[in-house]
């Protein structure tokens, strides 16, 4: 990516006049310009980034093209990193490769399904007997 300058070569190269970046709740680094976005070479997932954003609404990248720059964790409402089965794991954590498939032989844990088999279930649960 070049700023205010012309290319050095190559056919893969972005030429912007401007550019500018928006605070969000992981940095100052999210984008808002709208240049950079669905420009790569290739899908998030096939660059590992498919659970993380650079846009401040925290839209996952999924396997859009991917966006150029620098990239967060996508968060929920609450700030806290995605987690769409429930089970206190995020998404990000389960999908180790960040492709966006469960590949349970590399070792990863299914971020669309909770332990208990139910989509957006706890799958963990804490019980403590109670001593009289």
């Amino acid at each position: 990516m070049y700023i205010n300058t012309v290319s050095l070569g190559g056919s893969s190269n972005v030429v912007l006049s401007s550019f500018s970046y928006a605070t969000g709740a992981l940095g100052a680094w999210y984008q808002s310009s709208t240049n950079m976005i669905d420009v790569g070479s290739r899908t998030a997932g096939q660059a590992g980034l498919y659970h993380y954003t650079t846009q401040t609404s925290q839209v996952k990248e999924t396997n859009s093209i991917v966006e150029i720059g620098f990239h967060y964790v996508a968060l929920n409402g609450s700030n806290q990193p995605l987690d769409t089965d429930g089970d206190g794991l995020p998404d990000y954590f389960e999908d180790r490769n960040g492709n966006g498939t469960y590949d349970s032989a590399n070792g990863e844990t299914d971020w669309q399904t909770s332990n208990s088999g139910i989509s957006g279930a706890a799958g963990l649960q804490v019980f403590t007997p109670f001593k009289p």
